[in-house]
């Protein structure tokens, strides 16, 4: 019998993306309301297109974004309020919960940089540094 290849951690990610579909599935259905305030456009792994080519073309200042939630508008400009999510599952550690140490644990020992928290306080600034004084 041949041996089959896999790759350790494969299981683990598609759950992570099982996940994002299922919860923007469950957000899109408030797409159906007929309020002009209500939500009006909702972006998975990542922002509108116009944000990303206002805000930031390249792409590394918005990592952190896995659902954006436009509501009055399709854009950030247009948008009367925008929430940005970055989701966490875990089919390894599902009794764990989040804890402001992991949240801001970076990449490398010792650093933020690359944490939750580091991520979305970039998307935060490079909206305020295209924006500023727009809505914030």
């Amino acid at each position: 019998m041949k041996l089959l290849k896999t790759i350790p951690d494969a299981p683990e990610s598609n759950a992570g993306d099982d996940f994002h579909v299922m919860w923007t599935i469950k957000k899109s259905f408030e797409l159906l309301n007929l309020e002009v305030e209500g939500l009006q456009a909702i972006t998975v792994e990542g922002v509108s297109l116009n944000d990303r080519q206002n805000i930031n073309p390249y792409g590394d200042k918005l990592l952190g974004v896995d659902i954006a939630e436009y509501f009055g508008g399709a854009d950030f400009i247009a948008a009367r309020r925008v929430t940005i999510s970055q989701l966490k599952y875990s089919t390894r550690r599902s009794d764990e919960n989040w804890t402001i140490g992991k949240i801001i644990k970076g990449k490398k020992k010792g650093s933020f940089d690359g944490s939750i928290v580091h991520r979305l306080s970039t998307i935060y600034k490079a909206h305020l540094d295209k924006f500023e004084g727009a809505w914030f």
